[in-house]
């Protein structure tokens, strides 16, 4: 088959710019577990103070300022991510490709090259069948013309010593046109049906597509 490189771009539309969304999840995703993680260790100092007393002022502070830094990050990475998604969409809506872009694309450029590339070939075998078939139908009319006076001579040679009885004829050159290898509509009709060959007809290295 020909590459539809269309419907290839349709099936993956969407995945673009998921690996770039992806990795933007992946900052805020971090960025939020660090907020979350200096929250627990602020909340540990307060239990510490609490049962031992202890001044945790100083360790307090730090961890607060880390706290709000952290928070900042998580807020930029929040917003970055927002962002790209929005970029997503908007890229995604002005690219996408539709259903009805497809059927022109079907009906257009693809199917152009897949009958000039797959098609038009076995059409050409086919003309040429043809044109050899019918070349070899004329021959054998002609074939037979040629030998006509020559079997009418005999047969009326034939008349004279008649012997009833006996069986004996004048043979044509063609003696049956059912003898011979025809092309008939139930054959046709058959392989359409079937996409089988008619016995004794042999599937050529040619037939059938790469």
């Amino acid at each position: 088959m020909v590459k539809w490189e269309l419907k290839q771009r349709y099936d993956e539309q969407g995945t673009k710019f998921k690996a770039v969304i992806g990795r933007y999840a992946e900052l805020l995703t971090r960025a939020q577990a660090k907020v979350s993680g200096l929250q627990a260790e602020y909340e540990a100092l307060m239990q510490r103070e609490f049962q031992s007393g202890a001044d945790m002022s100083v360790e307090k502070a730090i961890t607060r300022s880390m706290i709000v830094e952290a928070q900042k990050e998580a807020e930029v990475a929040a917003l970055e991510y927002t962002k790209v998604q929005d970029y997503a969409r908007e890229a995604g809506a002005a690219e996408r490709i539709t259903i009805r872009d497809l059927v022109i694309n079907w009906n257009g450029p693809y199917m152009t090259e897949v009958r000039t590339k797959e098609l038009q070939p076995i059409v050409d075998r086919m003309r040429a069948a043809r044109d050899a078939y019918y070349n070899a139908v004329l021959d054998m009319y002609e074939l037979d013309e040629r030998y006509h006076a020559a079997h009418y001579e005999v047969q009326q040679l034939e008349y004279q010593d008649r012997r009833p009885g006996d069986g004996i004829s004048v043979h044509k050159v063609i003696q049956s046109m059912a003898s011979l290898p025809q092309v008939n509509n139930e054959d046709l009709m058959d392989i359409g049906k079937y996409r089988k060959l008619p016995a004794g007809v042999d599937r050529t290295k040619n037939g059938g597509a790469a």
